[in-house]
């Protein structure tokens, strides 16, 4: 069975709205566990904690992270914070002009993988 066919866990692969990010942070803020608040947002408890770490802790802290601190304030396995933060610092992104339409966003992204691709293949050869 997959966990959206799963009731507890139908909403994973959602897209997070508002008031689902607001009720989090209530829910935080009333020191609910990250059990109780997947099976309230029908999302796993891994779903969570990444929810919290990309749109309240690092937003928050990303300038000055005390891993070791703000683990223990949110109750993450600092191992988990770090590995969630160095993904998010390192995630490539695409700076494009502001005027670029989403198109000439994706071609450039597409030119960069091209670009990628063929150095992996000269290397191999």
């Amino acid at each position: 069975m997959t966990l959206r066919n799963n009731e507890e866990t139908a909403n994973v692969g959602t897209k997070w709205t508002i008031e689902e990010d607001n009720k989090l942070n209530q829910e935080l803020s009333e020191n609910k566990t990250y059990e109780e608040i997947a099976l309230e947002h029908k999302r796993t408890i891994t779903g969570i904690k990444s929810r919290v770490i990309s749109n309240i802790i690092y937003p928050k802290y990303k300038d000055n992270i005390d891993f070791e601190k703000i683990s223990l304030e949110y109750n993450i396995d600092v191992n988990i914070l770090k590995k969630y933060i160095n993904k998010m610092e390192t995630k490539p992104t695409v700076k494009v002009n502001e005027t670029n339409t989403k198109t000439d966003k994706i071609l450039e992204y597409l030119i960069k993988i091209d670009n990628k691709l063929s150095l992996i293949i000269d290397n191999r050869l």
